[in-house]
């Protein structure tokens, strides 16, 4: 059992967008996994992941404005999303309450 309390929070944009790393990257399982919370009108601009890694993201409360590879999409509370992360991606929360979502990253193997 993994407690959120007891997880080490990631701060961006002033402690606006929270990220609890739930389950750290482990390198044999080739994905990590996170809590995100992100409060109204915060936003984290992210760099590019390693080739072929991905992301899965389903958004539990609020709304989602997220833009990947100059696209932009919106994601509403108890919807998800598959996106290439080995681009310039971003996460914003456009809406007046807060946004809480849980995200898998999944890194393509490369075995050579």
């Amino acid at each position: 059992v993994v407690e959120r309390a007891a997880v080490t929070v990631l701060q961006a944009d002033g402690g606006h967008f929270r990220n609890y790393p739930m389950f750290p990257l482990d390198e044999s399982r080739g994905f990590e996994m996170y809590s995100i919370d992100i409060d109204p009108g915060a936003r984290l601009d992210a760099d590019p992941h390693p080739e072929g890694t991905q992301e899965f993201v389903i958004v539990s409360a609020g709304t989602l404005r997220l833009t990947a590879d100059g696209r932009e999409f919106t994601v509403k509370a108890g919807d998800a999303i598959r996106l290439r992360a080995d681009v310039n991606h971003a996460y914003a929360n456009p809406g007046k309450t807060l946004c809480r979502l849980a995200m898998v990253i999944h890194y393509a193997r490369n075995d050579g």
